[in-house]
């Protein structure tokens, strides 16, 4: 009758043990957005010499997030991998406080793991930009519709990091 009673507990431990990772992957994300940003933002992955994203370990369900907190300069580099993209959550900060952002913070988006790829060989970085405001500024996402292909794939194209939309809060640029 012991047998029973251990069943729980090894499903527990191997539901904890396949959560855990060592790699240096980005998994579920946790993306910290300064309070007011308007703008585009970019988090820059695998740049060498650069932290790796803090880990974070949560329950219920058991899971691994990564933090990914935005500077006020709406670039954050990273030593972790890209990988694969996988679900995110977006939070606001202002000083100590920190809120669940609306579900529409974040109007539109391109990574450089699918359907987008840099013209320069040379240019290797992987990333994901974002652009956060609220739903009357969708019409910006428009910024986009500059690196499209017209082709299947890649959908978007640009020669490097460079050309992208210009990062930066657009609510603290002087008129």
């Amino acid at each position: 009758m012991r047998l029973p009673s251990k069943v729980p507990f090894l499903a527990l431990l191997i539901l904890f043990v396949s959560s855990c990772s060592d790699d240096n992957y980005r998994h579920a994300t946790k993306i910290y957005i300064p309070e007011g940003y308007v703008g585009w933002i970019r988090v820059e992955y695998g740049v060498e010499g650069t932290h790796p994203l803090p880990v974070e370990w949560h329950l219920p369900p058991p899971m691994l997030w990564n933090r990914e907190t935005i500077p006020p300069s709406g670039i954050l580099s990273t030593s972790t991998r890209l990988h694969r993209t996988v679900g995110g959550e977006f939070y606001l900060y202002d000083g100590d406080k920190v809120r669940r952002a609306p579900e529409s913070i974040a109007l539109c988006h391109l990574t450089s793991l699918y359907n987008f790829e840099f013209t320069d060989a040379n240019e290797k970085r992987e990333f994901i930009t974002y652009f956060i405001a609220p739903a009357s500024e969708g019409y910006r996402c428009d910024e986009l519709e500059g690196f499209k292909t017209g082709r299947r794939f890649p959908i978007y194209s640009a020669h490097n990091l460079a050309a992208l939309p210009v990062v930066g809060n657009l609510s603290q640029v002087s008129p």
